[in-house]
């Protein structure tokens, strides 16, 4: 088991982010899409129809919220695994295209359930507060890596935990990299907004434009993630395990 070299990994992750840009930003884009597309008519069918039923209050537009969350893990979970099956591909010469995004949906019941632990692990840490958001985002941060490769999801925690007795350090770093790569503009944004007390036409605005950013970021940081888990878990050392059937 390797040792992460961030300067290395950013490195790489940007050599391959910019020689496979079209093909990186095209999966984002039908990721971004889909989940976009798909919000927005589940939260409002569910706000009808909760209020239909009068159980909608100050606490009840939790309801959409809810049945939307579970509509995103049972039915786009996979696009998560497929996203990283078209990093990998990109990496490592295989037919890297667009579409490989749904190559997940192969896998829908490991990646279904590797999302359950990414939520789980997210929501235990976030309950220690910030410090224990990061530690758990870190030790997950390989999870689906590992799944690509072939690692059933038992055994991809347990590989998870070998390489953070390892590399604690440095997969804080790259988990509060992505963070704020990731979340950046967005949290600028909306401290602007909150600040200014803007309104509507700014509000979009800056969602839009959010959504872009992640457009072009989600790519790069999930680029940089799989050189320094590479760098973890050679391809020698994955071989051993089959590859899920695409």
């Amino acid at each position: 088991m390797g040792k992460i070299n961030l300067r290395e990994a950013f490195a790489s992750g940007w050599r391959v982010y910019r020689e496979r840009f079209g093909v990186l930003i095209g999966g984002t884009a039908i990721m971004l899409g889909i989940f976009v597309s798909s919000c927005v008519p589940i939260i409002l069918a569910a706000y009808i129809y909760f209020k239909r039923q009068g159980l909608v209050s100050s606490l009840g537009h939790l309801f959409p919220l809810l049945v939307t969350l579970v509509f995103l893990f049972v039915f786009l979970s996979p696009l998560m695994a497929g996203f990283v099956f078209l990093v990998r591909d990109c990496f490592e010469g295989g037919e890297a295209k667009a579409k490989t995004v749904f190559r997940g949906y192969s896998i829908w019941g490991i990646t279904l359930l590797s999302a359950l632990i990414t939520a789980g692990a997210l929501l235990l840490g976030a309950a220690a507060f910030g410090v224990g958001a990061i530690a758990t985002g870190a030790v997950i941060r390989f999870l689906f890596p590992l799944i690509v490769d072939g690692a059933t999801p038992g055994g991809a925690l347990r590989k998870c935990w070998q390489a953070t007795k390892t590399n604690f350090g440095s997969l804080v770093l790259l988990w509060l990299a992505t963070l704020i790569i990731l979340d950046g503009f967005s949290g600028a944004s909306t401290s602007f907004r909150f600040v200014l007390k803007t309104g509507y036409t700014v509000n979009t605005t800056f969602s839009f434009l959010s959504l872009v950013w992640v457009l072009f970021a989600r790519p790069f940081v999930w680029c940089v993630t799989w050189a320094a888990y590479r760098q973890v878990f050679p391809l020698a050392a994955t071989a051993v395990e089959s590859p899920p059937t695409v």
